[in-house]
């Protein structure tokens, strides 16, 4: 979800969390959690589409779920969060980087769990709020902080120089990039 397909409820969301966290975000991901038994494995955010020095904000909505956060020097060294219905937590840019964090499933039986574990069927929805510093034009070409062109200019001159010197631009685009374009353009026929 970028700002410009958001509603209305999605920006007040998004306006909140980037007001927390003092980050203008532009970005967000939305994951469902269909039972206690789903998962998103412990992870750190790449920071080739986000600027390093950014917080991120996850909000949760329905059944509670836990947090996870370990060290990435000591995995031993692990803290749990409450993420409770209309909670949010804010992630800052030194966590980031020497921590990684996860929701893990929960095994226990449904006897075991309080009534918020299983309220809303135990489903939950995670509202991931993120500022993107690479960005994915509609032709599938990337410009940004982790791409070869940093500012949509530079890739406009470097297509430009192409068009006149035989296809150079693709050449500059690196392996990587020419393939997702590829890929792109045999979908989209």
């Amino acid at each position: 979800v970028v700002p410009g397909a958001e509603g209305p409820i999605m920006r007040k969301l998004r306006l909140a969390a980037s007001e927390a966290a003092g980050v203008a975000f532009n970005h967000a991901k939305v994951q469902l959690y269909e039972t206690r038994a789903n998962k998103i494995a412990f992870h750190a955010d790449k920071v080739l589409d986000m600027s390093e020095d950014d917080s991120f904000v996850s909000f949760r909505l329905g059944a509670t779920r836990l947090f996870g956060l370990r060290s990435k020097a000591n995995p031993q060294f692990a803290q749990n969060i409450l993420a409770t219905d209309n909670s949010a937590i804010v992630v800052g840019p030194r966590t980031n980087r020497g921590w990684t964090h996860g929701v893990s499933p929960d095994t226990r039986r449904a006897t075991e769990c309080t009534e918020d574990e299983l309220a809303w069927g135990e489903r939950s929805l995670s509202i991931i709020f993120r500022r993107a510093v690479t960005f994915w034009r509609s032709d599938g070409l990337l410009f940004g902080a982790g791409a070869r062109f940093k500012t949509e200019e530079a890739l406009e001159a470097a297509l430009q120089a192409s068009r006149v010197g035989g296809g150079a631009a693709m050449q500059q685009l690196g392996d990587p990039q020419r393939q997702l374009h590829k890929k792109i353009l045999e979908a989209w026929g």
